[in-house]
């Protein structure tokens, strides 16, 4: 029987060898493993044998970054000779994936000061960019556009779409609209980000103008502009735009995409054509909860609730779990129908089930028993949930107004 190889024989047999002429895809293959042990065996090695080689040590930073070994990662990088661009990129993503914006930009700026002596390019920026975004950093965001333009970067894809999300992320949709109307001919990836940004912050004509745009310019669309598409007619109820996308989907046969049917059976029934989302919902081969789920809202909030309870029904004995969402949906249809019993049985199994500490949860309880229990009932949920916004606050209010209590209200929580 053999025996299994130690790792340090391994690395001493290896290392026996030139660093010339050993092959990079080791250690590729140990980075790609997140094999720290292994790795730090032949770091070891390459310090004893005092021989550099670029491409190794750039290996080792992405290892230690992909382990979380950041401290490590940094060490290596500092005491490099020379560095080059794919240096700084791996160490930049390493704080980028460990959720350490602030040290990615410690390490932009040193080349912004001229000391790594590393010309950046798109990957160092797109991992700015996504550290502005992730933390709403605007100055640092703008800062790393001007130097975008500077390098003449702004037309790569990556970087594009990295701006039209950091403007987003930060409230900036005028600047995001500067960004994308200085690419003469977008493609599919900028018009894809730009109604996406558009569709977040409300600018619904302005979305619905790209879109137009889109169908002068770029012939093929993908799944993603398609959901887009749909997301957007679903925002304004524009039944018409939600037809004309589903033909088109229709024709590609690009419904078997699971985001695109759920953005179907959505759209239809924001638009409150229930029957077409119920079709749309019928004719998906695989249905997960997520699907179960918009159906069932698509019902209930267009005022078919038993048709929501039953698909509630089909769901559990079709082996589907519900999640949070569901459970909310389904008890705000017990709350329409004003049937106790039904309520207090999804309750039973949302305690079941662990989903009571969710908000969209613990709102849809509150106005269940404010509409068809007791205000004690929903009095006690509201005072137990572990976080509330304002929909918990105004359900509980519309609750005792409701049983003719408005200014018990007011005194319960001293609002007079």
């Amino acid at each position: 029987m053999l025996k299994p190889i130690r790792s340090s024989v391994l690395i001493n047999s290896i290392m026996s060898h030139a660093f010339s002429k050993i092959d990079t895809n080791l250690l590729k293959t140990i980075t790609d493993t997140k094999n720290l042990k292994l790795g730090k065996g032949f770091h070891c090695q390459m310090i004893i044998s005092s021989q550099f080689d670029l491409i190794l040590t750039n290996y080792l930073i992405n290892l230690y970054a992909k382990c979380g070994d950041l401290n490590f990662a940094r060490k290596v990088f500092n005491e490099m000779p020379e560095r080059n661009v794919v240096s700084v990129s791996s160490l930049m993503a390493g704080y980028f994936h460990n959720g350490l914006p602030s040290e990615v930009f410690s390490v932009f700026r040193l080349m912004g000061f001229g000391r790594l002596l590393v010309r950046p390019n798109e990957y160092i920026f797109t991992t700015v960019l996504a550290s502005c975004a992730d933390i709403q950093a605007l100055i640092e965001g703008r800062q790393c556009h001007a130097y975008v333009l500077k390098y003449g970067l702004l037309f790569h894809t990556y970087v594009r779409n990295a701006l039209l999300h950091m403007y987003s992320r930060c409230s900036q949709v005028e600047d995001a609209l500067v960004v994308f109307k200085t690419v003469l001919d977008f493609d599919i990836f900028s018009a894809n980000s730009i109604i996406n940004v558009f569709l977040e912050h409300e600018c619904i004509t302005e979305a619905k103008n790209v879109v137009r745009s889109m169908v002068a310019k770029i012939g093929l669309w993908d799944h993603i502009t398609y959901v887009s598409v749909l997301s957007l007619a679903a925002a304004s109820r524009d039944l018409i735009l939600g037809c004309q996308a589903h033909g088109q989907i229709t024709k590609r046969c690009l419904e078997v995409n699971d985001f695109v049917r759920n953005a179907t059976v959505d759209m239809y029934g924001k638009c409150g054509d229930v029957l077409s989302s119920q079709h749309a919902f019928l004719g998906a081969r695989v249905r997960n909860v997520v699907l179960w789920t918009t159906v069932m809202a698509a019902c209930t909030q267009n005022g078919f609730l038993e048709d929501a309870l039953k698909l509630f029904l089909e769901m559990v004995t079709d082996g589907i779990q519900p999640n949070e969402l569901t459970y909310a949906v389904i008890l705000y249809s017990c709350a329409g129908l004003s049937v106790l019993r039904n309520g207090e049985a999804i309750y039973a199994l949302v305690e079941k089930s662990g989903h009571k500490a969710h908000l969209p949860v613990g709102n849809a309880l509150i106005n269940m028993y404010s509409r068809c229990g007791t205000i004690e009932d929903a009095h006690r949920v509201f005072t137990t949930m572990l976080q509330k916004d304002i929909i918990s606050w105004n359900s509980i209010i519309s609750g005792y107004s409701h049983h003719g209590l408005g200014r018990e209200v007011l005194e319960a929580f001293g609002l007079c």
